[in-house]
């Protein structure tokens, strides 16, 4: 699976996860680890109040295991990590549990429950090794041609496992489950596109929209919205290098419904935008203006900014300081490329980031051929030098001031985060949306996009 679905996959299941508070009646918990390491074993899961717990299950050299544990209460859904494998169960309290968990096959759903909890986990295993692996539903759908099958697909991988669902004698259970397959479903009807330019087997996103988007008028209303919604929230992450202009032609190139092709045109470059996409986006401009028959004008005001954004452009000054509370700019930083991270300790993805931007910084070393900063956007300073504490990071760290904040936003249209900005040694943009620490060859990448 490569890193976009893994990453994607990732965020679908932490979205699922649910926390408690400790208290109730402890459960007995016993069986073996198959090709057990002396690896640590242990339940993790979130309390009510945010707090991370974790729960140590005593394991003997030969992977058998007997104890008694108190999560505090029902949970439907709590990780077991073992060794390298995090095992997704259903643990409720006060029964008794007997469990076999597979380390050798390389696979978490390879686990097994005798008598109590063998119904409900034995759902999970199939729950998770089908209906929450993305790449099993791209590929089960793989053969959708319009946007109508694609959920139809979708539908008929989760038929057979909500029949087993439902047949299970354990209402909080099955209550659970059904929410988190509306959920699921609910997200997976975004995949659309990457389900279209897979089939294709080769990176041409542009015709993809053309193919699947012929079918549209037949579709109503509501599955319409969901479906541009797909292609506007998604699309300018897929496909960042899209050839924006090709991509809005074939959106309208279908049906005969001229509202429906306006506001699908407007929230494709909308999306892009929003992204910080600004790649041939003069000419997608110019398109969409001649493809819509009044071009909102709020719309075509935040283009324009970003068309200020260009490469070569220098760069906006963002105002920022330092935890003495000491100003900077980014004029300071001239005389060597500058790429910047700016994230906030609230953002989980941004702190997914810091890992691979500290790699990133030794691999740089001592006298970085770019210097590497980061910028917080936190509203409270107090969030922002808590989690400073937290780390060791040997890279500037800065806060953004009101006005450095405003410029962040406006000048450059920044509504989302984690978003990292490169700039080239005279201060001039390199690239508003440049590629995260987190993407392979990342210092190869940005080298050669300043050349």
């Amino acid at each position: 699976m490569n890193k976009l679905i893994t990453a994607v996959l990732t965020a679908l299941l932490l979205a699922g996860c649910v926390s408690h508070k400790q208290g109730g009646e402890p459960s007995v918990f016993e069986g073996r680890f198959i090709g057990y390491s002396g690896e640590f074993v242990e339940f993790f899961y979130i309390s009510d109040d945010g707090e991370y717990l974790e729960v140590p299950i005593n394991v003997a050299e030969d992977g058998t295991f007997r104890d008694t544990v108190n999560l505090g209460a029902d949970m439907y859904d709590v990780a077991l990590f073992a060794d390298k494998f995090m095992f997704r169960i259903c643990f409720e309290q006060g029964k008794h549990y007997v469990a076999e968990f597979d380390l050798t096959t390389g696979s978490e759903t390879d686990f097994r429950f005798f008598g109590e909890g063998e119904k409900e986990n034995l759902f999970l295993s199939h729950y998770w090794s089908t209906f929450c692996d993305l790449e099993y539903i791209v590929n089960s759908c793989a053969s959708a041609t319009s946007f109508e099958d694609y959920l139809a697909g979708i539908e008929k991988t989760a038929t057979p496992l909500d029949k087993e669902l439902k047949a299970i004698d354990n209402s909080g259970f099955v209550k659970f489950y059904e929410r988190d397959f509306a959920r699921l479903k609910a997200t997976y009807q975004n995949y659309y596109s990457l389900v279209r330019v897979n089939a294709l087997g080769a990176y041409e996103p542009e015709k993809s929209y053309l193919n699947s988007l012929k079918s549209t008028y037949k579709l109503s209303d509501e599955d319409f919205d969901k479906m541009i919604y797909s292609y506007s929230s998604y699309a300018p992450f897929l496909y960042p290098e899209i050839n924006l202009s090709e991509a809005m032609k074939a959106i309208a190139d279908f049906g005969n419904n001229n509202q429906r092709k306006e506001y699908a045109v407007a929230s494709f470059i909308k999306a892009y935008v929003d992204a910080g996409c600004n790649d041939r986006l003069r000419e997608a401009y110019e398109l969409y203006k001649s493809m819509v028959s009044k071009p909102d004008s709020d719309l075509c005001a935040q283009i324009e900014n970003a068309l200020t954004l260009g490469e070569g452009v220098e760069a906006p000054e963002i105002e920022f300081e330092d935890i003495d509370g000491k100003k900077f700019n980014l004029s300071a930083f001239r005389g060597k490329p500058l790429y910047i991270d700016l994230w906030a300790s609230w953002c989980r993805p941004c702190c997914a980031e810091i890992p691979y931007l500290a790699k990133l910084v030794d691999i740089l070393g001592a006298d970085p051929e770019i210097v590497c900063i980061s910028i917080s956007i936190d509203e409270n300073r107090d969030d922002w030098t808590a989690k400073l504490s937290e780390g060791d990071e040997k890279w500037p760290q800065f806060i953004a001031t009101a006005e450095g904040q405003r410029a962040i936003s406006e000048d450059y249209g920044v509504s989302g985060i984690p978003r990292f900005l490169l700039l080239d040694a005279e201060g001039r943009i390199v690239s508003v949306n440049a590629p995260r620490p987190s993407s392979q060859n990342i210092c190869e990448t940005l080298i050669e996009m300043l050349k």
